[in-house]
């Protein structure tokens, strides 16, 4: 499997998994398999996790046949979660900190992996499971805001684990297998997706562009643009691959490229296979 380090049973986990060996396969999984640096920091990371875990996680019977994920590869990037506790009906995802203090940067991270994943990963969309994120501090309960994940510490986890698994049914090894090398689905053709908006003014039906999303990001937009108070506003529009950044900046610019309005919009683009299929004239996009 090369879509994560480690995949077994928390069962499993407990009783074939020393320090040593758990460091030493999330180590050469990363340096191998992916083919990305690893330091002795990383090593230390991942020894903390262990031997956090080993002794955290839930040792009721009922618990041991759940699935757990290490160091989950998400595509097209360097990042890697942590940790993936799996039922049949939800994702958990657990991102270790070694820390006394809750950073924004930390926060952005684990949010980010929960949307790309409920967003963009086929078989969570596909069998409608629920996804949450927590920040593990090790240290203990740490200082700080926090209102957008939960947070996890030695104090809290064992019981919020019991929580997420209780009344929930385990994968099997094929199910898991399935899950951990399922394909994320971005949107894959963005002028085909403009195109169809342009002419049907409808988003296309594309399981993973939550439609909502884009249009409220229209309408903010708008609304800035229409403020006679504001003069010079800078908008930053952000959001993982296939989000729809290109689709949004795109129509934003068709919807005030006419005649007659008081704004000249250009929209300037360093993907030219884009510029070459889409070409843009004033109130016109066509092939």
């Amino acid at each position: 499997m090369n879509h994560a380090a480690i995949s077994v049973t928390i069962g499993t986990f407990r009783r074939e998994y020393t320090q040593k060996r758990f460091t030493e396969e999330c180590h050469n999984f990363v340096k191998h398999t992916c083919g990305y640096p690893v330091s002795d920091l990383n090593d230390r990371s991942w020894d903390d996790c262990y031997s956090f875990l080993s002794k955290y996680l839930p040792t009721e019977n009922q618990y041991q046949e759940f699935h757990i994920v290490f160091e989950f590869l998400m595509p097209d990037s360097l990042k890697r979660v942590d940790v993936l506790l799996l039922t049949q009906n939800k994702v958990v995802v657990l991102e270790f900190k070694e820390k006394r203090e809750i950073l924004k940067d930390d926060i952005a991270q684990v949010a980010g992996y929960s949307q790309s994943i409920s967003q963009y990963h086929y078989l969570t969309e596909e069998n409608d499971m629920a996804v949450s994120a927590y920040l593990v501090y090790t240290p203990g309960d740490p200082t700080g805001r926090h209102e957008l994940v939960d947070i996890l510490h030695p104090r809290n986890f064992t019981q919020t684990v019991k929580q997420c698994l209780t009344g929930e049914a385990p994968m099997s090894d094929h199910a898991c297998n399935e899950w951990v090398t399922s394909p994320f689905h971005p949107l894959k053709n963005i002028a085909e997706a403009t195109l169809q908006l342009f002419r049907d003014g409808d988003l296309p039906n594309i399981k993973s562009i939550r439609e909502g999303d884009i249009k409220d990001t229209l309408a903010y937009i708008y609304r800035v643009i229409d403020d006679p108070e504001r003069q010079k506003n800078i908008l930053f529009v952000s959001g993982v691959p296939g989000a729809g950044k290109t689709l949004v900046g795109l129509k934003t610019v068709y919807d005030h490229a006419h005649p007659g309005e008081r704004l000249t919009p250009i929209y300037l683009s360093g993907n030219d296979p884009l510029v070459k299929y889409v070409i843009c004239k004033p109130g016109e996009f066509r092939r």
